[in-house]
């Protein structure tokens, strides 16, 4: 994008006002700054500025294809009614916006043409292939594009319905045209004819790898069945691998199309119940209730004989599971001390084949997290041999912290086989752990509080242990108080000191000091003091006052008394 940097400097009406051409530029907008179009389908983009400047400018969309401008609207919409230019691959676009006497103000867009393939189709040389051949399958897509961006994907589903995948990217293929363009497709993919591909399904499909397409496959072949001729290949059995619980009945069939023109033999081979035919196109081999183990890593097969020629045969696979008659879990103790080395013990009873057993263990804590810990075969004790079912003892050891306490354990059994889609078979109770261990003061912290005589003196004390703990508090003067917070409404000097809280159980104790200092509040005793004085002023001047009122006041009486006297001589 072109940085446009000049400044236009404009009075209107006697206010001096600077324009930047920089903030035109930052309003240039474009509706899509890259856009993925479809082959033949119609694109429109739109540029557009918030007002028109207030010179003459041209607004404009610069392409190859259809380039258009405006010198009046805000707003003008580059469209093409169906693209098929293939050249706007890799080339830039852009919208512009040019004022006489400053740099020109872009805009990019990338446009990205792309086309779905006119046809998909998959091939053989051959419908029919005998074992041991080569094959070729060839993949034929026509007309897509960009070829750069194609894959061609080869998809393999078996008769069990496995499915396997292979991309072959652009270079690994045949391609006629441009990279950049479309083009017709060929790609090949080389097979060994084995019995194994016979009723297996091939299917190729063109897949365009594009960041804005959400769906890169955009075209597919109709599947195609490969048929493989082989020796035998006309007996089946019903399963070629079957997984069996223990105690469940089991039955396989073998089977034949029709029966051979000569004598034959069609029969199971096996070390328990054997069993044959020279007369019937199937044959069923049962067990009413299978607990033999002895079949587990054995084959056992369907075969064909028929004189002169050599005997046909159909492999099967059986496997014996058992679920566990019970799964316990148990501690060595039901309370622990910290610090101690738990066992936490898992017994298994009767589960097999051992060799595919795993032992798990559940952790889950009191905010409901869980961990899992697995031990495989050979990292626990078992009685019994790999193939067959046993017991088992596994134990796991844990350190006794305060982080166990209450935390909950289980273990499991699980069978990993192939064909089991639940592999737990069995689990125990959960065991939940105690976990003792001493007390850690919480609060307080410690160290000084200093207060003023008179004060308010609140300390407490608190902490996490298990058993819960108990409390002391000793303070100064040797006082001990079995009590977890302490209460003084007016504190003095002799309260001054060391304040040490303890708390305790079983497991041990934990103490916190706090020193207390407690300063003597001068500004209350001068006021006491001045009050104090005050009041004794007053009554010294008052018993002086009354003492004088007293000495004045028997004067006059002792004057008038001795003026009566006089008075009644002289009558």
């Amino acid at each position: 994008m072109t940085v446009c940097g000049l400044s236009v400097f404009v009075v209107v009406l006697g206010v001096y006002v600077e324009y930047t051409l920089t903030d035109s530029c930052s309003t240039l907008t474009v509706s899509h700054e890259s856009l993925l179009v479809e082959y033949g389908q119609t694109v429109e983009l739109t540029c557009s500025i918030p007002s028109k400047p207030s010179s003459e400018f041209i607004l404009g969309w610069e392409s190859e294809f259809n380039p258009v401008q405006t010198y009046s609207e805000t707003s003008l919409v580059w469209r093409l009614p169906s693209v098929t230019e293939w050249k706007i691959n890799g080339r830039e676009m852009f919208c512009y916006l040019s004022v006489p006497n400053q740099e020109q103000c872009k805009q990019k867009v990338h446009l990205n043409l792309y086309k779905r393939p006119d046809s998909v189709k998959i091939s053989s040389e051959s419908s029919v292939w005998s074992e041991g051949q080569r094959m070729e399958l060839k993949c034929e897509i026509e007309n897509v594009g960009p070829l750069q961006n194609l894959t061609v994907q080869w998809t393999r589903v078996d008769q069990n319905k496995h499915r396997t995948v292979t991309e072959m990217s652009y270079g690994n293929f045949s391609a006629s045209g441009e990279k950049r363009k479309s083009g017709n497709v060929t790609a090949t993919l080389n097979v060994s004819a084995s019995r194994d591909e016979d009723g297996v399904q091939y299917q190729c499909a063109a897949l365009l790898k594009l960041e804005q397409l959400q769906q890169p496959q955009v075209g597919s072949s109709e599947p195609l069945n490969i048929t493989v001729h082989y020796s035998c290949s006309t007996l089946t059995v019903s399963h070629e691998s079957l997984l069996v619980e223990y105690g469940q009945p089991v039955e396989l069939n073998c089977s034949i199309p029709s029966k051979p023109s000569s004598q034959y033999i069609l029969g199971w081979e096996s070390e328990f119940n054997p069993v044959q035919t020279y007369s019937e196109t199937s044959l069923v081999w049962r067990s009413p209730g299978l607990t033999e183990w002895e079949v587990n890593g054995r084959e056992m097969f369907c075969y064909l004989a028929v004189p002169n020629k050599e005997q046909c045969k159909q492999k099967v696979h059986l496997n014996l599971y058992k679920r566990p008659d019970s799964v316990k879990i148990s501690s060595e103790s039901s309370v622990w001390s910290e610090g101690q080395r738990m066992e936490l013990k898992c017994e298994i009873e009767n589960v097999g084949p051992l060799q595919n057993l795993t032992v798990q263990w559940t952790r889950v804590d009191q905010n409901k997290h869980r961990t899992v810990t697995e031990m495989s075969y050979g990292n626990f004790s078992a009685s019994g041999e790999k193939l067959k079912s046993g017991n088992v003892t596994a134990t796991l050891n844990v350190s006794a912290s305060r982080d166990e306490d209450g935390v909950q354990y289980q273990c499991a059994a699980l069978l990993k086989l192939e064909q089991l889609q639940q592999p737990q078979v069995g689990s125990s109770e959960p065991l939940k752990l105690t976990v003792h261990y001493k007390p850690t003061i919480l609060f307080p912290s410690g160290g000084t509080i200093s207060l003023t005589q008179g004060d308010e003196l609140v300390l407490s004390c608190s902490a996490h242990g298990n058993p819960s703990p108990q409390y002391s508090w000793s303070s100064p003067g040797n006082k001990n108080l079995r009590t977890s917070s302490i209460f003084i409404s007016s504190i003095q000097s002799e309260d001054q000191g060391q304040y040490i809280c303890t708390a305790y159980n079983v497991e041990g104790s934990d103490s916190v000091t706090v020193m207390v200092n407690v300063a003597v509040d001068y500004k209350r005793i001068i006021i006491f003091c001045a009050v104090v004085g005050v009041v004794l002023l007053v009554a010294v001047v008052s018993f002086g006052f009354f003492k004088r009122y007293r000495r004045t006041r028997s004067t006059t009486e002792s004057w008038n008394f001795t003026s009566h006297r006089h008075n009644g001589n002289m009558a």
